[in-house]
């Protein structure tokens, strides 16, 4: 009887202990766990803090790149006060040729202004019937204030991607250099001499107005005749 009771309280002190040690790696599994978690909670809040850097970074970044565009644009545009030797005075644009039509004067010479729509039916390169009888206005000024002077016709689109006949301009790269191009030849077949001419197509990347909305990418598609000044390259 005495063994048996011994033998039970053996057993029992050895299900205490099981007991007691199962009690305790409870404990430390929930301890583990909490650690964990807390751990984790700062992975995330420190992955939230650099995505929001990362966001103000590229933020900053945009917005210096507009200011250089900005500026870039009023260098392009400053008046200058050095003689021209033209009929037209340095310091005065031409008269005004159409309606819609600018005209100005920048540090490389005297500058016309045509919106694309006033030139070219919408998504193409060939001029419009009304857009030549326009070019006529344009060509009938310079030959007759700026004979012999060079020219450089540029060409300007907005910063929408080409959507349709993309096989024909594959962006606007090619677009708005066709279309500097179609002006070039419309001039050199009005008599300007093919010598003093050429075309430089710059996509979007010289904008009139700084945005995305419609009337800034209105105003940038454009096409500018700019007659150069002697000293300009």
């Amino acid at each position: 009887m005495r063994r048996n009771m011994s033998r039970l309280a053996i057993i029992l002190g050895l299900a205490l202990v099981a007991i007691q040690a199962s009690g305790c790696a409870l404990t430390e599994l929930k301890n583990t766990n909490r650690r964990l978690k807390e751990a984790n909670d700062r992975l995330v809040s420190r992955n939230n803090r650099l995505e929001q850097e990362v966001i103000q970074y590229t933020q900053s970044l945009d917005a210096k790149d507009q200011e250089i565009v900005r500026l870039q644009q009023l260098l392009n545009e400053q008046p200058t006060t050095r003689v021209v030797q033209v009929n037209t005075p340095a310091h005065e644009p031409l008269p005004q040729i159409a309606p819609n039509i600018e005209t100005g004067i920048s540090r490389e010479g005297t500058w016309v202004r045509l919106p694309n729509e006033v030139l070219f039916p919408l998504g193409k390169a060939s001029l419009s019937s009304s857009g030549r009888q326009i070019l006529d206005r344009v060509i009938s000024v310079i030959a007759r204030e700026f004979p012999g002077r060079k020219i450089r016709v540029e060409g300007h689109t907005d910063d929408i991607p080409i959507k349709k006949n993309i096989t024909k301009f594959p962006s606007n790269w090619e677009l708005s250099t066709a279309r500097a191009c179609s002006v070039v030849r419309y001039l050199e077949k009005r008599g300007l001499s093919s010598k003093k001419l050429y075309a430089a197509g710059y996509s979007y990347h010289k904008p009139k107005e700084l945005g995305k909305t419609d009337r800034a990418r209105r105003a940038n598609r454009r096409v500018e005749i700019l007659v150069l000044n002697d000293t300009a390259i």
